[in-house]
């Protein structure tokens, strides 16, 4: 797909889909199960993303909606980890979530005010990140109360969630440069990979006790 990128970014869009079919099914088969949200996380990116390459003016209402679906999905897959969590929040997390939150909010912030004027609806555009952020937000601090040393794939999840939104736009409205579209590119990959992987040792990591480096 990133080789097809550097010649045409438009062409690798088009295995998106089979991309993620084939992490689709690759938890399948590690877990035995049928997962509906992983599968409708998929569905909902794969559909933000080709709207957003093709035509993201004219489409933004349906990929604002979808865009807020694959964050809620996002954010239920993380609900078995979220049921369980350390007895001890190390106060040394405090300073440097501060300082990651006051730099993630001052680069969106200053996103959503170079692009509100450019996007035709806006109330359902600003939902849409709303939720995201809150998603963001939480995939940030889990690992802060669930020490399961699998948590820390969730700053990466988490990161590659911001990035892949942050280079999106910077392409599309403040600099056409197709180098921005291509990290965006990478960060969606790397993304479903590390989700896919995370997904299947959920289950042992919301088993976590609290005490020690493992269950």
């Amino acid at each position: 797909m990133l080789v097809m990128g550097f010649w045409d970014i438009s062409l690798s869009f088009y295995l998106y889909p089979i991309f993620s079919l084939c992490l689709f099914l690759y938890e399948y088969k590690a877990t035995n199960k049928f997962n509906l949200l992983f599968f409708l996380f998929l569905l909902s990116t794969n559909i933000t993303e080709i709207l957003f390459l093709f035509d993201f003016q004219t489409y933004v209402t349906i990929a604002s909606i979808f865009s807020g679906v694959s964050s809620i999905c996002l954010l239920l897959l993380l609900k078995p980890v979220l049921k369980k969590r350390s007895k001890v929040f190390s106060k040394h997390y405090v300073l440097e979530l501060i300082i990651g939150f006051l730099g993630f909010g001052f680069v969106l912030g200053y996103l959503i005010y170079s692009i509100a004027p450019l996007v035709p609806d806006l109330s359902i555009f600003i939902i849409s990140v709303i939720i995201f952020i809150i998603t963001i937000g939480v995939y940030f601090l889990t690992p802060s109360y669930n020490k399961h040393t699998g948590n820390i794939s969730l700053f990466a999840i988490g990161g590659a969630y911001m990035g892949e939104m942050v280079f999106a736009f910077i392409y599309k409205y403040i600099y056409s440069e197709i180098g921005f579209l291509l990290v965006g590119a990478i960060m969606t990959i790397y993304l479903k990979v590390v989700l896919a992987t995370f997904l299947t040792k959920i289950d042992t990591i919301a088993d976590y006790d609290g005490h020690g480096t493992d269950v």
